[in-house]
């Protein structure tokens, strides 16, 4: 070979270098516009993986509200029920990790129908953990007709008639199914089971006096408590509830260590890149922090936690650990 021809030779391999570099760097999201323009020009969606209306429901459009603000970006909020939550835990866990598509999971999602059928994905691998964004206790409330005031009052007639009192969920596997399961597992007592589709639905019929009794949480049960549609008897949690102050635990109540917690978690598809789980976590966190936030939520009997990444993933670990124990001591199947 000629020095010309080799001189064209290497100015040719260098434009072809250059021109290589762009097209790599132009065509991966990961050096392109994911991480350097997020969000982009699509909606956020955040996935709520059950019917419209609940507490799940209420807090997924308020971390919408929050993100959407702080974004300047219209963030939308799908319901999309079904399978006790698998189905649109599986929708995300499938999704583009763009930080486009979230889920707002819960202990329902995450830690225990995992434990109780096929779902399909990986609970703990198939989602980026952004946050735990609040947990709230199960209040333990039955209709005024029902001649209970108190956890003790509950085990006597139970026991004194096994089959008599009947308890609405949102569902086999629900957080209030499985809570009620544990609960009577715990005090050797018999109820029978009621599903409906959502938590709404089953206290419209408690109130309409239908069923007898139900774990509801604060955000929905405190309202018809207070106006004495519903009488309340104990929660679930290890402290009183800030929203119930004067109902005691049920673990102080003669059941001791018996402790629920109900909690919603912000997630993405696994492989999220950094700076987005960084952005979306700090926008979440922050705004959780804020004063009339936490009063808001207070005030209902919700606790806000927002915490980090890590923290929200041992978090997660740990409840799954805890409900494989009581899905297995249970014996809670799916039909």
């Amino acid at each position: 070979m000629t020095i010309t021809k080799a001189q064209e030779f290497m100015s040719s391999a260098r434009t072809c270098g250059i021109i290589g570099f762009y097209v790599i760097c132009f065509a991966s999201p990961t050096l392109g516009q994911t991480q350097a323009s997020y969000p982009g020009k699509n909606p956020i969606r955040i996935v709520a993986p059950f019917v419209a209306g609940g507490s799940l429901d209420y807090m997924a459009r308020l971390m919408a509200k929050i993100l959407g603000d702080s974004l300047g970006h219209t963030v939308l909020v799908e319901n999309r029920p079904g399978a006790g939550g698998a189905t649109g835990s599986a929708a995300v866990a499938k999704a583009e990790p763009d930080g486009h598509t979230l889920l707002y999971g819960a202990v329902s999602t995450h830690a225990i129908a995992p434990h109780l059928s096929g779902v399909p994905y990986d609970a703990l691998r198939d989602f980026t953990p952004i946050t735990i964004v609040a947990s709230v206790p199960l209040v333990l409330v039955v209709h005024p007709s029902v001649p209970l005031y108190s956890v003790r009052d509950l085990l006597r007639l139970a026991k004194a008639q096994p089959g008599k009192l009947n308890f609405g969920s949102a569902g086999v596997g629900s957080i209030a199914h499985l809570t009620t399961a544990f609960f009577m597992h715990a005090t050797g007592i018999k109820m029978i089971h009621v599903p409906y589709k959502g938590s709404a639905q089953f206290l419209v019929e408690l109130v309409g006096g239908q069923i007898d009794i139900v774990f509801g949480t604060p955000p929905s049960a405190v309202s018809l408590v207070r106006s004495g549609r519903l009488r309340a008897i104990a929660v679930s949690s290890a402290q009183r509830s800030s929203a119930l102050p004067e109902v005691p635990t049920i673990a102080e109540s003669g059941v001791p260590g018996f402790e629920v917690t109900l909690w919603w978690a912000l997630y993405a598809p696994a492989r999220l890149p950094q700076n987005i789980l960084t952005r979306v976590n700090g926008i979440i966190v922050e705004g959780l922090r804020r004063p009339d936030m936490r009063e808001n939520l207070k005030t209902q009997g919700v606790d806000p936690i927002g915490n980090t990444p890590e923290e929200t993933a041992a978090y997660v670990r740990a409840e799954w650990d805890k409900w494989s124990k009581v899905v297995a001591a249970t014996g809670v199947k799916l039909d």
